[in-house]
Order: C-alpha cells, then sequence, then structure tokens
C-alpha cells in the first residue's frame, strides 16, 4: 500500500493517475494520526509530492500535525519518494523561506537559479543519472520539470543530475529514502517506468 501525503501542496490527481495506470493501491494520509497508524502496514510506502513555495508547505504540514511523523518515518529508513517540492522539503531549508527549517533529513539548503536564467524552468530536460536500480540502464531519460529553486550543488547522496545554465542535483538517494525534482507523474513512459523501478527497490 502507498500513502500519499494530501497537504494541499501536491500534484495529487497526476499522481494518482499515474499510480492507477502501473496498478498500484493508495490512499490519502492527511494527518499525523493517520500517518502514524500507516506507518504500522507491512510493505507500506510513502509519497510526498510537492508544488508552490517552502515554507507554505512546511506550514500546511505542520497544522496537520505530519512533520514529526515525516521525520520519524525518514529516520527509520522507510521506502520513500519525494517528488519536486517533497525532494526540497528533505532539506534542512529554503533560500525560498529563509528561517524556515525543513525536514532536515539532508544538510544544507535550496537556492534558486541565477537571475539571468528565466524561472521557473518549465519543460522537459535530460537528466544523467548514477543510480541504475531507479533510473535503469542507459540512465539519460527526459522527464518533465517546473521549478525555480533547487538542491544545493553540493549536496549529498546526490544519484542524478540535469543542466539548465549549471549542472543541479536533480535526484537524491539514501537508504530506501528516494526523491526527485522532476515530475515523473508528468513524464509519460519514463516517468511511469520509474515509479515502477522504485516499486521493485
Amino acid at each position: 500500500m502507498t500513502g500519499i501525503i494530501d497537504y494541499d501542496a501536491g500534484n495529487i490527481r497526476s499522481l494518482v493517475g499515474a499510480l492507477d495506470e502501473i496498478g498500484q493501491e493508495w490512499k490519502m494520509i492527511g494527518s499525523g494520526a493517520e500517518l502514524e497508524e500507516f506507518m504500522r502496514l507491512e510493505g507500506a510506502r510513502l509519497i510526498l509530492p510537492g508544488v508552490g513555495a517552502f515554507g507554505a508547505a512546511m506550514e500546511s504540514l505542520a497544522e496537520r500535525s505530519l512533520v514529526e511523523g515525516l521525520r520519524a518515518w525518514l529516520a527509520k529508513d522507510l521506502p520513500f519518494l519525494g517528488i519536486c517540492l517533497g525532494l526540497q522539503l528533505l532539506y534542512q531549508g529554503s533560500l525560498e523561506s529563509p528561517g524556515v527549517a525543513g525536514l532536515g533529513f539532508l544538510p544544507g539548503a535550496c537556492v534558486k537559479f541565477s537571475g539571468e536564467l528565466k524561472v521557473p524552468a518549465i519543460g522537459w530536460n535530460q537528466v544523467e543519472s548514477i543510480d541504475q536500480g531507479l533510473f535503469g540502464q542507459g540512465g539519460q531519460d527526459w522527464f518533465y520539470f517546473v521549478h525555480s529553486y533547487h538542491p544545493p550543488l553540493d549536496s549529498q547522496a546526490v544519484i542524478a543530475w540535469a543542466e539548465y545554465g549549471i549542472r543541479f542535483p536533480c535526484a537524491v538517494g539514501k537508504g530506501r529514502i528516494r526523491a526527485m525534482q522532476f515530475h515523473p507523474e508528468k513524464s509519460s513512459l519514463a516517468g511511469l517506468e520509474l515509479l515502477k523501478r522504485w516499486y521493485a527497490l
């Protein structure tokens, strides 16, 4: 069973459609109590989607008492997938929202593309991966991005890179935790194949 964190900051309709297409069962998790109960299920997996601002997203998670549950999930190294803003929230913070603490699973703060680059960066971009378990052999598929911020350039646990003016980390992995800046649920067959491989990890 896959839990989807529902906190009014996720592209949930497209994600649900993708999970349905690859035959995965899912349920919405909208409170800390629901997450605590879900964590007890054998084989449970969790997806944290997200679009919008870092600070507003953390506030929304806090209002639903989900922050500590998410930190506990990550600390237990349970299967987890972060998508777009769901990746950025894994860090200690973001320059988008100075002073707002993230989930703190990874050190550092997310940064904005330089002022000379058009933001948000929207569209298809080629991903260079170094994790065949998630991306498969070759590891140079194209995925769909929509973002203005990205992980720090010296980020730990990088498993894939992309280029937009600069070469930036676009996916991370540590233990059974995976997260990506792009949207697999909007990335056609390449995205569906990536989701299938995540379930096989």
